[in-house]
Formats: structure tokens, C-alpha cells, sequence
């Protein structure tokens, strides 16, 4: 049977194609669709688990303002055979990606796979910009905006941040929202696909910024309410109305991992395979489900060698033909600069790491490198382009204006950081660094968070801790 499928993303695009359905179910119907969509559509989201069956066609204007479709009955099992809703076999048939029954509940495959139930389930695109999902309260205006979860009690954050989902959901917490460099660092993957390299000193919030970037890509928080509404900041807000498309790509990626601080540099081939080995297995048993790969499969695509290993499962990943990785290295150079001698160094991430990433830059997703610089200048910028062996999959965006509003903060910033926190003098202590052409200042998050958690201990309030 072929049926009219109109896919409804959480942004502007809309794509209409037809399904063969190779069977008589709706369980038929949804596996047929899922093919297409994931073959035909380039957004690279995962297919819902539910959707809206439409006795008539609707043009995307109407449908997409609409809160419920005009022709709702009831709720269908995925045994039941497609004829016996719609006799004359076509149907038009809406999809939603947000994961979320008509009533709120999560949706289950397992019962029912389409909901014709007569409240619509809300798209992501209505939700951006919601409040009230988690908790979090109306962001204070400034620069990229600062977040304040609800409670009495405020609590500094350190600036190596690795859960960030710890961050979000802790009562208390202010932030600085960076998930505007996301939409940049997007938009620059759409001319060029290479690696983003970044350098700045220990203490500029490079893991922490890492730690956002993979939560905001990973496709395994795409239902959390804390992004929904970490998205609804007033400089993300308004780019959304714009860039829906842009913002549907987040959450859709599976992401990768590594840390160089891991490995030893006196025994660096053998430590460097470990980590890339240990990091893969989990990489493996994270996206199971997404891979489809039995647990009994694991070992074929991990070797002790090491060889083979990163370049079997970014295969094993391109074969799925529906998910792209997102990497993410944080310190990258620190073998070379605890080696001294760089050649050892990078004759193994050659072989073990650029060498297989270089290989499969198509099959990746506006990816990151950060390490720190190999000079410390507190008055200038020092870092300079070197030929090195990422030069193959990587570009330096060191100096580049986005970088430099994303990592450290900003004379604006840091005043309104000390008005919130009710300190006075904060940038009169601090040294401040230059990284690109135009000179801009740029302050340690570490320096920041230290010297007001020490001017709120001294003032003995009691109602301030730095976690």
C-alpha cells in the first residue's frame, strides 16, 4: 500500500514524501516511514514513536498552527491493520518528535505507535521558550543571559563542569548561558566540516563548555526539560524564531568523548589505545538501542590493538545512515607539552586517532578540540596557528570573536555577576587576556568564581558555597 507521509519537524522545514508500506499494519506503516524519513530527510532526528493520522489533507501553515488535528477518533494498536481505519488505503500522516503522548506521559512503543487521541501532543517548537518545565525561572538580561533556578540560596559553580545536567537541575545555581556559540559553530559546519580547535589558559571554563556542548548534542537528553528551557533565554529565543531548523539539530547527534589528560606520556602508545578503547566500549553500551548492535556484537568493533577500533565504530555509525557524532577532545596537546618531544606523540595519534577521524569527517557533527596554550601571557595573546598533526582535521578558531564571548567572561559579565552576588571590585583583582584581533578583555571564570566566593566568606553571610 502507499501512503502520503508529511513530516513535521520542530522548525521551519517541511518535507513531503510518499511510504510503501510492505504490509497491512500500522506497525508496517511505521517501519516503512521510518525508512524514508531517514534516508529522504537531512534534520538526521530520530523518528517519534507516535503520530497524528489525518482523515484530510492539511497544508503545513494551517496544520503547523494548529493545537490538534480536525479529525481526531481514537487511539490505534500497532496490530490493528491500516484498512480497517482508512478503506481506501491513503492516508496523510503527521509526525512528531517531541516523545510525548497526548496526555504528557512518555510514549511507549511497545502498545501503541500513532495517537489520534483528541489532544494533540505539543512540538518542540511550541515548547522552546515555555516556562515552568523545570523549574526555572525567567533569565536575567545580560550579555547571553544568566539563569537562576528557583530557591533562597545561591551557589557558585566551579568552572570545570562535567555534568551538566548537575549545573541545570542544582536549586540555586546561576549560570552564563553559552548555547548561542552552539548555533554559530553550526552554522561554520555547514562550509566546513573539520574539527574546531580552540586554545585558552587553564581556567576559562574549556571542559565546561565541552560538558554543554556534548549535553546540548546528545541525542539521549532530547526529551529533558532542562534544555527546553536553558533554549528559552532570551538571546536563544530570539535566534529560535529565525533558526528553528537550526535548533532541531541539537539533541540529534551521538557523542564521543576523549580526554588526552587521561593518557601517560611515558608509556603513551599503550595508554593512549586503553583510553581510546575504554571510551569506545562505553560509547558502545551507551547507544545501543540507536547502533541496534547486541551486546555479544561489542567486541568485534573494539581491539585490544587499537588499530581498528575508532574506525570501526564511526563506520559502524555511517552505516546506519541516520546518525552523525559529535567529538569532543579536551586536551588535546597536553601529551605534547608534557612530552616535550611532540614526535612520539604524534606518530601515535596519527595512527590511533587523526588518522581515522580524517577519514570519516562526513560522518561527523561540528565537533570541538580545547586545550590549553603553550605560553602563559596574562597581558596579550600568544597563540599562534602551528603546523601540527591536527592540521588535518582541524581549524583554529582560537582568536576567532565567537570563541572569544564563549570561554572566560567579559568586563559586562563580571559587573553583573558581582551586582548579583552583591560584591564590589571584583575586575580591580583580576588580570585580564587578549586572544584576538580586536583586543577584548577576557577574564578567568576561575579568578571570577574565586575572588567572589572569597568576598562572600568574608562578608559571613552563610548563604553562599562554591561547589
Amino acid at each position: 500500500m502507499s501512503f502520503d507521509v508529511e513530516c513535521v519537524l520542530p522548525c521551519n522545514f517541511w518535507l513531503s514524501y510518499r511510504a510503501l508500506c510492505r504490509g497491512n499494519t500500522f506497525h508496517d506503516l511505521f517501519e516503512a516511514a521510518k525508512d524514508v524519513h531517514d534516508t529522504e530527510c537531512y534534520c538526521r532526528l530520530p523518528l517519534g514513536d507516535h503520530a497524528w493520522v489525518l482523515r484530510e489533507k492539511m497544508s503545513h501553515p494551517s496544520l503547523a498552527g494548529s493545537e490538534m488535528p480536525p479529525s481526531c477518533s481514537r487511539r490505534v494498536s500497532i496490530d490493528e491493520e491500516v484498512s480497517n481505519f482508512h478503506t481506501e488505503g491513503r492516508a496523510t500522516v503527521v509526525w512528531f518528535f517531541d516523545g510525548k503522548d497526548s496526555d504528557g506521559s512518555e510514549g511507549s512503543s511497545s502498545d501503541t505507535l500513532f495517537s489520534i487521541s483528541p489532544t494533540s501532543p505539543s512540538s518542540l517548537a511550541n515548547r522552546v521558550g515555555s516556562e515552568g518545565s523545570s523549574g526555572i525561572s525567567s533569565p536575567v538580561k545580560i550579555s547571553q543571559g544568566i539563569f537562576r533556578t528557583d530557591g533562597n540560596k545561591s551557589t557558585l559553580p566551579s568552572c570545570s563542569l562535567t555534568s551538566y545536567q548537575d549545573v541545570l537541575s542544582s536549586p540555586g545555581v546561576v549560570w552564563i548561558d553559552r548555547t548561542s556559540c552552539l548555533m554559530g559553530l553550526e552554522e561554520l559546519a555547514d562550509f566546513d566540516n573539520s574539527l574546531v580547535l580552540v586554545h585558552r589558559p587553564a581556567g576559562f571554563g574549556k571542559t565546561s563548555f565541552l560538558a554543554m556542548a556534548e549535553f546540548f548534542h546528545d541525542v539521549k537528553y532530547r526529551d529533558s526539560p532542562v534544555s527546553r528551557s536553558a533554549l528559552s533565554s532570551t538571546w536563544i529565543g530570539d535566534y529560535c524564531d529565525t533558526h528553528r531548523y537550526t535548533i532541531g539539530l541539537l539533541h540529534a547527534d551521538l557523542v564521543l568523548t576523549f580526554d588526552l589528560a587521561m593518557t601517560r606520556v611515558n608509556d603513551f602508545e599503550r595508554s593512549l589505545v586503553e583510553h581510546l578503547n575504554t571510551v569506545l566500549k562505553q560509547f558502545l553500551s551507551k547507544y545501543q538501542r540507536e547502533l541496534k548492535i547486541p551486546p555479544e556484537n561489542m567486541p568485534y568493533y573494539v581491539h585490544d590493538d587499537g588499530v581498528p577500533s575508532l574506525a570501526s565504530v564511526l563506520g559502524l555509525v555511517a552505516r546506519t545512515r541516520r546518525w552523525r557524532v559529535f567529538v569532543c577532545i579536551d586536551n588535546y596537546n597536553t601529551p605534547s607539552l608534557t612530552a616535550g618531544n611532540t614526535a612520539e606523540i604524534d606518530r601515535c595519534l596519527q595512527r590511533f586517532l587523526v588518522g581515522p577521524l580524517s577519514h570519516h569527517l562526513d560522518d561527523l557533527h561540528s565537533d570541538l578540540i580545547m586545550g590549553t596554550g603553550d605560553v602563559q601571557d596574562f597581558t596579550m595573546s600568544t597563540y599562534h596557528q602551528r603546523h601540527s598533526v591536527w592540521a588535518s582535521v582541524a581549524r583554529d578558531l582560537t582568536e576567532d570573536e565567537m570563541m572569544e564571548r564563549t570561554l572566560g567572561f567579559t568586563p559586562d559579565e563580571v559587573h553583573e555577576l558581582a551586582r548579583e552576588f552583591k560584591v564590589q571590585g571584583v575586575e580591580s583583582r583580576l588580570e585580564a587576556r587578549t586572544f584576538g584581533s580586536d583586543l577584548d578583555k577576557s577574564y578567568s571564570m576561575r579568578d571570577v568564581w574565586d575572588e567572589i566566593g572569597r568576598q562572600c566568606r568574608e562578608r559571613e553571610t552563610g548563604d553562599t558555597k562554591v561547589i
